[in-house]
């Protein structure tokens, strides 16, 4: 398989400084879509969605399907991937099936500075043991 990718960049200033993020493997998590996954024991499964509302909560929810306990692990931004060790909200409970509700004052005790919930949030989905399942943000 063969991919290319073209960016284009322009500045009226000279001293312009840029950061480009290119996130391979990750699927888009659409709002109110559900997708189907399946992950590996301790392995991620990774999707990126995206809200433009400054003040709209957000719910994300995932079942398992096998004997897992999928876990979701997010990160607000485009810094880079979530994991066990290094995410900003997590619903790693107990349970085959889970949510995770973040509003503007979770975002903001979490994130001090952060002003609002606009932006891109990395969700990964986690278990401990092999499973299979279904997710959806809304």
């Amino acid at each position: 398989m063969h991919c290319d990718l073209i960016f284009g960049v322009t500045s009226k200033s000279k001293t312009s400084t840029y950061t480009i993020n290119v996130y391979q493997g990750a699927m888009w998590l659409l709002n109110r879509a559900t997708v189907m996954g399946e992950v590996d024991p301790n392995e991620f499964q990774y999707f990126i969605y995206r809200t433009t509302c400054k003040k709209c909560p957000l719910l994300f929810q995932v079942s398992g399907f096998s004997n897992g306990d999928p876990d979701i692990f997010i990160s607000k931004g485009t810094d880079g991937y979530p994991t066990r060790e290094s995410y900003d909200f997590s619903s790693a409970l107990a349970g085959a099936g889970e949510q995770l509700h973040i509003d503007l004052d979770t975002v903001k005790a979490k994130l001090p500075g952060t002003e609002n919930m606009e932006d891109f949030y990395i969700i990964g989905v986690t278990s401990k043991q092999a499973t299979s399942f279904v997710l959806q943000a809304s």
